[in-house]
């Protein structure tokens, strides 16, 4: 069992646009909408892809800053303006009641957990900018905060002591943080570290067994979820179109890698016996379609390839253990997916 995973990405899902926000590089801009423009020339979304100017954006974003409290403050108002949520902020100023500002107090404005994650990417990956161990502490601050994806490459790096000392103790404890809240690459990986073991967490495959069984759920989930996004996209304002619907089913049938005449000459049939008005009768039968094809597609997926060999180390009850502890796992939400 050699494969893991590593999830490197810029932290989007922000929602910018493609103008220089008024103000953008004053200390009381939103963080927010600082590390938005650092995504920004990080991708060259919008405009001219920059690398050091993706990196200032960043480490604006990033920084901490003290601030002087108003006489209209509150501590609600202060995390909408900068951007930061009001939990943050409240965990980063502890000996302040958020609820009852009173002006001339003194604190902190913490760094963006998402420009933190982007910023210490840019130093683990970077070529002129290249610093591990200062991509470690950045990682550790976002990973504070709660951001799963650094949550993530804490256990990572210390699986492979990166930037920090190789700990496959503390490697697990970060992989498990980011896995509850349903980052496939750290249930997958924490499948692989229980599989091999390393010193001094022993092998277990009963333990193995269990997470990878829980990535392949979320990878399941992940893909109907994106599959419903598009077939969604598809039929906008279309939905008493059958021409939209075959379309939208065709595209279900692409993205589950698994196209053939016959399944769509029985999409077309059952979509063509289905009354136009009943569009939820219609979604249904695409889901449960989609559902099918994800199933086959995920019992194919390469990463998965070696799980029937770990099949067979395992007794048929300690399999029947493994995957009742999995049924009975529920992922928790993760609150940065909404920020």
């Amino acid at each position: 069992m050699k494969r893991e995973w590593i999830v490197l990405m810029a932290f989007v899902g922000l929602g910018f646009c493609a103008c220089e926000p008024p103000g953008a590089d004053s200390p009381q801009v939103s963080k927010k909408v600082q590390t938005q423009q650092g995504i920004k020339y990080l991708e060259g979304s919008g405009v001219a892809k920059d690398e050091k100017k993706a990196l200032e954006w960043f480490k604006k974003a990033a920084a901490e800053l003290d601030y002087t409290v108003k006489r209209k403050d509150s501590g609600r108002s202060i995390g909408i303006n900068y951007g930061i949520p009001f939990e943050l902020l409240k965990s980063s100023n502890p000996k302040l009641d958020m609820e009852r500002l009173r002006p001339g107090q003194k604190m902190l404005i913490p760094g963006h957990p998402g420009a933190q994650f982007n910023l210490a990417t840019m130093y683990e990956k970077g070529g002129d900018t290249k610093n591990v161990e200062k991509a470690a502490k950045l990682y550790k601050k976002s990973a504070d905060a709660g951001f799963t994806q650094a949550e993530f490459m804490m256990g990572w790096l210390y699986r492979k002591g990166e930037g920090v000392p190789k700990d496959p103790v503390q490697a697990t404890e970060w992989y498990e943080r980011a896995a509850v809240k349903g980052l496939e690459a750290a249930l997958f990986n924490l499948g692989t570290l229980h599989a091999e073991g390393d010193d001094p967490v022993k092998r277990d495959y009963v333990a193995a067994w269990k997470w990878f069984t829980l990535a392949k759920r979320r990878h399941g989930e992940i893909m109907r979820e994106d599959l419903k996004r598009e077939a969604n996209r598809e039929i906008k304002d279309k939905k008493t179109n059958k021409d939209a619907w075959l379309r939208a089913a065709r595209l279900v049938l692409q993205r589950a890698n698994s196209e053939t005449k016959g399944d769509e000459l029985a999409l077309r049939a059952r979509l063509e016996d289905v009354p136009n008005g009943l569009n939820d009768t219609r979604i249904e039968y695409l889901r449960l379609r989609a559902d099918s094809l994800v199933a086959q597609k995920v019992s194919s997926d390469p990463s998965f390839a070696d799980l029937p060999k770990l099949g067979l180390d395992l007794k048929k009850e300690d399999k029947a253990e493994a995957e009742r502890q999995a049924s009975l796992f529920e992922f928790k939400k993760d609150p940065w997916e909404e920020q």
